[in-house]
């Protein structure tokens, strides 16, 4: 009986499994047996088939045609008194896989301890560690005559450059004595004009809002630039809305710290902590203007202060003509008008 039982294994998609199950069960009626496992191939998820059934006429080809349809891999599997002895070939082949793997793996790795310990000169110095500035210079070198037009002998390249930046880019290129640089010419006469780029200087104060505007869009060519204006109404009109000198002082204190401690942290040796001690400048002028909306509003964490009193009395009956919330001034002969900000009377009205 073991002798007529044949084994046909594969894979196919996640899903398939049901499908495939039926049309063997059909085909064969009922004497395919049929296991599935789910895993796991590079993310994608899978599903290995084993079919055992009794070699009857034609039903090896049948299963084999199905299983083809469902367009996975099939793997022919050998019969029971052969298996062992392909189990064994294939694990000595594992083994000597593995054993070659090691083996070019120490070499590779001798090899490399061997060069990089070759000392060069009077100074030992790491040999693949010059090997990889090399590359990355004649990288770089060939990168820059890409950008460049070749000509019979020489390169051409065109660049743009400020124009304060015109006698250090000579100084720079004295030292070659085969390089020549020019200004380059415009003749107002021509019909196609060459349009610079854009140009700002930037500092630590005009970063962050250049950064904020370059977001939206850049500014063309001589066109004046909105970042100048945002340094001082960014932070103003955040304050309108934030209008709390409680909070506002405490971004104050935070944009000092970040003033402060900025020099101990130079972006060279932190460069992760570049980027946020760009943003001291503006977070002490939000607090700045936060804390002078904050005494207009006279909002100390959401709650007024009584500084120079109020000009109503706020422990008087209320009126029984006006709504609830509204108060009778003091005086009402004299007109009231506060020294600073807003009445702390406002935050008893209902509006």
């Amino acid at each position: 009986m073991e002798g007529n039982l044949n084994f046909i294994a594969g894979t196919i998609k996640d899903g398939e499994t049901e499908r495939l199950r039926r049309m063997l069960f059909r085909s064969t009626r009922g004497q395919a047996l049929t296991h599935f496992k789910t895993f796991d191939q590079d993310g994608t998820q899978k599903v290995a088939y084993l079919v055992v059934f009794q070699s009857m006429g034609k039903a090896k080809d049948r299963i084999q045609r199905i299983c083809d349809s469902f367009m996975g891999q099939r793997f022919e599997i050998p019969s029971l008194n052969a298996l062992i002895d392909r189990v064994n070939e294939t694990n000595k082949e594992i083994a000597k896989s593995k054993e070659l793997l090691y083996t070019s793996t120490s070499q590779l790795q001798q090899y490399l301890y061997e060069m990089n310990s070759t000392s060069q000169g009077e100074d030992n110095v790491s040999t693949l560690e010059i090997y990889m500035w090399f590359v990355a210079k004649e990288k770089a070198i060939y990168h820059a005559l890409n950008m460049c037009k070749a000509r019979s002998s020489t390169y051409i390249g065109f660049i743009w450059a400020p124009l304060e930046k015109e006698t250090e880019i000579k100084d720079h290129l004295s030292d070659f004595p085969t390089t020549e640089f020019n200004k380059w010419r415009t003749n107002e006469d021509d019909k196609v004009k060459i349009k610079p780029p854009t140009h700002f200087k930037q500092s630590d104060i005009s970063f962050i809002h250049q950064f904020i505007v370059d977001m939206y869009n850049v500014p063309t060519y001589q066109e004046i630039n909105p970042a100048v204006f945002s340094i001082v109404t960014f932070p103003f009109l955040f304050s309108m809305m934030y209008g709390d000198y409680g909070h506002g002082f405490f971004f104050f204190c935070l944009g000092l710290t970040m003033i402060i401690l900025a020099p101990k942290f130079p972006p060279e040796q932190y460069p992760s902590m570049e980027f946020a001690f760009k943003l001291r400048y503006m977070v002490v002028m939000m607090g700045f203007f936060a804390c002078y909306n904050g005494l207009l509003y006279n909002e100390f964490f959401a709650i007024p202060n009584d500084w120079f009193g109020s000009c109503y009395d706020i422990y008087a009956n209320k009126s029984t003509e006006g709504t609830s919330g509204v108060y009778e001034l003091k005086n009402p002969d004299k007109h009231c008008v506060y020294p600073f900000g807003f009445d702390p009377a406002w935050w008893l009205t209902t509006n």
